[in-house]
């Protein structure tokens, strides 16, 4: 079989990615993997339907690995309980002001006085002033928490972040409830990764300024905590991101240069090359074994097996058994942004490279040299950069090209200054002083360069995550674009099975795309403890509040409205409502004004004395944004399926302070569907309301204050008597949503949605229906996952079919020629 590695990763991706999003019981897939293994040797035996049952193995057991990876964790019993961890500080995360954050690796368990030995990473916050070292073997009191997992579509997932480093649970300890026992707690090869990573921040630290050390230590030890989020946001939108972390580049620098180095001291090829290869792991354990560097170290390791026996290097099988390997020990790892830029960029490299190549002509085949590379991986990382950071940029090439062979030299005369400083003869001592003057000196260049093109016009574009059927056609598209698949070689049933799939796609998304059209969709993001809610209607964007962290510095506005627009492709807002002006409602605004358009901001009171909307106001000013104040009775017209009316009770409000009863309430008219917001309004403000407006019934009520008691009261519920509600609430430390608000809904038939439970809360409306769908949970039924994701299946079996007749072919050929050789 020609790269059967090939054959087994594809259908093991399959099973970790639908078992994965669906909730598959374990017993089940022991069985169906029992059961296919039993075929698959009936099919060896017989000699007949082989691959197939093959495929519907691997797909089980990519399942099945994943499922118990997911379920392997101890801890997770505990969750939402008081517990006593005894652990090993591995790694301090961050330490501040009364506040410290470590990966622990948990030895023992007590509960209920019972103790459990246990072996397993899990995440220690402590609050206070008491700071751990490395080492430290500690004792921790405190609720056992799972970390917090995305409740937006599409957005970050530090849940799944933690579970592809195996952390599974969290425990926040307050300082007196941490009893250090002992220090200095690690394995000989444990100390031995600290002294190194000691040695280099040391050696840096001492001799570069602060952004270069960092720069440098960022490179070599694969950590982008040393850098600071300008600096970081500069190189990834420069596409520069996979400098930052080790990588197959850093790996084939480092490789040429020690190979050379053992070479020029007297070590024949093979004793280089082994010396090399034992070196390229040792360094790969002192910082941690990434995703990257396993598979670099891996693909070197095989490269030089090869080159020592003299043997052909299939580099596409490589990869695939590299890829296989991993996911084997960690199925997980497959959600890794790490890991799919590594090989993506990998495969890219070797698919593209010649191809793109040989379009120059032999005058300029050295340049060709040079480019190919870097357009090759540019082509392979472009989707899973937009995919994941919503950007792509148009000066990626260049800045690669300027800045890579910079840095490549900076990072071996880092490596010599690290060797160097082993030593304290002056001579060295004297040689360091030369290198760190001239890696000085390239930094500076990098500074420059990197600084120059972030300020260029048109420097990256904000675009939104591609979808996977949209990813599968990209790459198609590249693959026959450069003739890796020859059309004029595809069968008859290829192209017939094709023409048929494009007729169904171009129909199928034609529908999609009337559909969306013709609803508009109103979606009330979770952002924790405040309310941000999205109107989307034809091409109108709307946003209402924005939310906001009042009792942290956490930016919402930056780390959950701003991205999530940008995952819906969204650069254009046509209004923003504020209802009042506190933090959980409009903090978060703040950040948006100065990101994207905006074409208005609407509001129902100005109030000079709040420091809040003094900043929205400076910030709109600043961008020449225009802000309407509305009045009771006004009426917003989007376009003819949607408006809004304002309920405003600030005319009979006589205290100007009392921002939540001074909130702008909004009753939306979507297709004859009626949802009202009513912002953080208390039972004064809902009798006003009542008091001067007609009732009506509504469809949707956007529960006000969070469900707090003082609000929601049952006047105003009866006069509108909504059939759903929505409460937009994270944790807090008020008791929201009270129970007695709950049980007024539920008492009245009333269905209630909620942030903190649920997450996003999408509310699709056209003029038959109004649809409610959570976004949690995320694993949902076989059913739910094969209605949303049809289109996608189909594209991607079509794209997994043609591969398989393509390799088919070509073995049919190559055994065709060898008869043919064989007669000769």
């Amino acid at each position: 079989m020609k790269k059967p590695f090939l054959h087994i990763v594809i259908p093991l991706i399959l099973g970790i990615v639908f078992c994965y999003n669906i909730n598959v019981n374990t017993a089940y897939l022991f069985i169906a993997i029992i059961f296919s293994c039993f075929g698959l040797a009936l099919t060896v035996i017989k000699e007949k339907g082989y691959s197939i049952v093959l495929i519907i193995t691997l797909f089980i057991l990519g399942g099945l690995l994943t499922n118990l990876k997911l379920n392997e964790s101890k801890l997770i019993e505990f969750v939402d309980k008081e517990v006593e961890i005894t652990g090993i500080v591995k790694k301090v995360v961050s330490q501040k002001d009364n506040y410290s954050k470590y990966v622990v690796e948990a030895k023992n368990q007590t509960f209920n006085q019972k103790s459990y030995d246990i072996k397993e990473k899990m995440i220690v916050k402590v609050k206070g002033d008491k700071y751990l070292n490395i080492g430290d073997k500690a004792v921790f009191e405190g609720t056992l928490r799972q970390p917090n997992e995305n409740t937006n579509s599409g957005l970050f997932d530090y849940r799944l972040y933690l579970q592809t480093n195996n952390i599974f649970t969290s425990i926040t300890s307050s300082d007196y409830k941490v009893n250090v026992l002992d220090s200095n707690k690690l394995s000989n090869m444990e100390k031995l990764a600290i002294t190194f990573r000691t040695k280099i921040e040391k050696v840096f630290d001492e001799n570069l300024t602060k952004a270069h050390s960092s720069l440098m230590k960022s490179m070599i030890l694969g950590d982008s905590s040393y850098l600071d989020d300008d600096t970081e946001n500069r190189y990834r939108k420069l596409g520069l991101s996979h400098i930052l972390a080790v990588s197959g580049l850093h790996i084939g620098i480092i490789s040429v240069f020690l190979i050379y180095l053992l070479g020029f001291i007297g070590l024949n090829r093979r004793s280089s090359i082994f010396l090399t290869v034992f070196l390229i792991w040792m360094y790969g354990f002192f910082i941690g074994f990434p995703t990257s560097v396993l598979r670099a170290s891996i693909m070197f390791g095989f490269l030089m097996l090869a080159n020592i026996i003299y043997r052909r290097y299939d580099s596409i099988n490589i990869i695939a058994m590299c890829a296989v390997i991993l996911l084997l020990y960690n199925p997980l790892w497959l959600f890794s942004v790490g890991f799919q830029f590594s090989f993506t960029a990998t495969l890219s490299l070797f698919i593209f490279t010649r191809k793109i190549n040989k379009m120059f002509s032999k005058n300029y085949r050295n340049i060709g040299k040079i480019l190919s590379p870097l357009i090759a991986v540019q082509i392979g990382i472009t989707p899973v950069i937009i995919y994941h950071f919503n950007y792509f940029s148009a000066l990626s090439i260049i800045s690669n090209l300027l800045v890579i062979p910079i840095l490549s030299l900076a990072l071996i005369i880092a490596f010599i200054i690290i060797i160097f400083s082993f030593f304290t003869i002056s001579i060295f001592n004297y040689l360091i002083s030369i290198k760190i003057a001239f890696l000085s000196l390239l930094l500076y260049i990098t500074d420059f360069l990197t600084q120059a093109m972030i300020h260029l016009p048109f420097n990256s574009f904000t675009l939104p995550s591609p979808s996977l059927s949209n990813m599968i056609i990209y790459y198609l598209i590249f693959l026959i674009g450069f003739r890796v698949l020859n059309i004029d070689s595809f069968s008859y049933k290829i192209k017939r099975v094709t023409f048929i799939y494009l007729c169904v796609f171009t129909f199928i998304s034609g529908i999609l795309l009337f559909e969306i059209n013709q609803k508009t969709t109103v979606e009330f993001i979770d952002v924790g403890q405040g309310d941000c809610s999205l109107i989307t209607s034809g091409n109108k964007r709307l946003l209402i509040d924005g939310g906001g962290t009042p009792f942290s510095d956490f930016d919402v506005g930056e780390s959950i409205v701003l991205p999530y627009l940008h995952k819906k492709g969204i650069n254009t807002l046509d209004g923003i409502f504020i209802s009042h002006f506190h933090k959980d409602h409009c903090e978060g605004i703040i950040s948006l004004l100065d990101e994207i358009n905006i074409k208005n901001v609407f509001i129902g009171y100005e109030n000079t004395e709040n420091q809040l909307y003094m900043d929205i106001k400076k910030a709109c000013d600043d961008n020449n944004i225009p802000i309407t104040v509305l009045k009771n009775g006004d009426k917003i017209i989007v376009n003819k399926n949607v408006n809004f009316k304002v309920l405003s009770s600030i005319d009979y409000i006589k205290n100007k302070n009392d921002d939540n009863n001074l909130t702008m309430v909004m009753m939306a008219n979507i297709y004859d569907k009626k949802i009202l917001f009513t912002g953080d309004i208390e039972k004064k403000a809902e009798t006003i309301i009542i008091n001067n407006n007609e009732k009506v019934d509504i469809d949707l009520l956007k529960v006000a204050h969070h469900g707090s008691n003082t609000s929601s009261n049952k006047d105003f519920i009866d006069f509108f008597e909504p059939e759903y509600a929505v409460i937009q609430v994270g944790y807090n430390f008020f008791g929201h949503p009270s129970s007695e608000t709950l049980k007024r809904f539920s008492d009245r038939g009333i269905q209630v949605y909620r942030n903190d439970t649920q997450g996003l809360i999408r509310v699709v409306i056209d003029n038959k229906s109004i649809v409610i769908s959570p976004f949690l949970p995320v694993r949902e039924s076989i059913t739910e996952f094969l209605l949303q994701n049809s289109l996608h299946i189909i594209t991607f079996l079509l794209f997994l079919w043609i591969g398989i007749e393509l390799l088919h072919s070509a073995e049919l050929n190559i055994s065709k020629m060898k008869g043919r050789l064989h007669e000769l």
